[in-house]
């Protein structure tokens, strides 16, 4: 019997081409409080140390024929902070991406150089990517194919590799970055007889945003940001905007192109923010919409206090 899911699911996972190709890095929503993911050279450019948890159930209802949850849930932690003795400021990020019977758990520890150009500062970051992706090939349905023969229930491989990035930001004004992740595109050992093995997806991200306060209500800005991102043979497109109220409390739109459009909103109290993603999928995959939850906290540190010398007069 015909079944959407199943063929869906499997194209997913699987391109029976005698390697297995990862999919490209788990998509976000609320990329605009998170863009050290995705590019190694925003590390530090707060100034401040900044940590953020993401939280995302995509695809909510997408099961297999067994009444199995196969849709992606994604899991991202990020912390990253300015360090002046090394003029730049370092990054770490805790991933794991799930889809149906597949999972990848990646950590990332990056360095970024600063450089003061033209009234701001320019990023250059470079991150080490370390993968681990587990698959469970005894639930999947191959219908039959023999890329699957002789690897057994469960199969793990070990991936290492490399990330770089510019980003370039004027504060209160607009950033602009160009990255790629999976640099060296490395592939894991044969996982079976038929050369069935996996490797990483060289992806390549761009990234501009821009700050602009209403002159009438300096009150309420609007930031419009863009991402795009491509494996040199699709490309993903997307755009948001949200708005902003004394920088405490925002609401956004975005487009996915071709697949989603999302709604989104926030607060910010003190020192932490909240923010809440929902997105409507444009797709017909007999599935739900995709939630998306995220927190974060920054803090800045003054580690420039030295010992103040006082002089009175009295005594000169």
């Amino acid at each position: 019997m015909y079944c959407p899911k199943r063929i869906t699911f499997i194209l997913i996972a699987l391109i029976f081409a005698g390697a297995v190709k990862a999919q490209q890095a788990p998509h976000f929503t609320q990329n605009i409080f998170n863009q050290v993911f995705f590019n190694p050279g925003a590390a530090g450019m707060s100034g401040a140390i900044c940590a953020t948890g993401v939280l995302r159930s995509q695809w909510v209802g997408f099961k297999d024929d067994e009444d199995n949850r196969v849709s992606p849930e994604d899991f991202l932690t990020t912390i990253d902070a300015p360090i002046q003795k090394i003029r730049g400021g370092v990054s770490a990020a805790i991933l794991q991406d799930k889809i149906g019977y597949r999972t990848n758990s990646g950590i990332l520890l990056g360095y970024s150089y600063h450089k003061e150009l033209n009234s701001g500062t320019l990023g250059i970051g470079m991150q080490i990517n370390m993968t681990s992706r587990k698959d469970d090939f005894a639930k999947y349905d191959a219908e039959g194919s023999s890329d699957l023969s002789g690897i057994g229930d469960n199969s793990t491989a070990m991936l290492f590799d490399v990330n770089f990035g510019l980003y370039y930001k004027r504060p209160n004004s607009y950033y602009m970055g160009v990255s790629v992740a999976n640099l060296l595109e490395s592939k894991s050992k044969a996982l079976n007889d038929n050369g069935l093995a996996f490797y990483g997806d060289r992806t390549f991200y761009v990234t501009a945003g821009y700050d602009y306060m209403l002159p009438n209500n300096p009150e309420f800005k609007i930031e419009p940001y863009l991402l795009v991102e491509t494996d040199a043979k699709e490309f993903q497109i997307n755009i948001a905007s949200l708005v902003k109220f004394k920088d405490k409390f925002w609401g956004g739109i975005g487009y996915r192109y071709q697949e989603s459009i999302s709604f989104m909103a926030g607060l910010q109290i003190k020192d932490i923010r909240i923010g809440y993603a929902y997105d409507i999928g444009l797709l017909d995959i007999g599935s739900g919409g995709s939630h998306e939850i995220m927190a974060g906290y920054c803090f800045k540190l003054n580690l420039n206090k030295g010992k103040r010398i006082y002089r009175n007069t009295r005594f000169l």
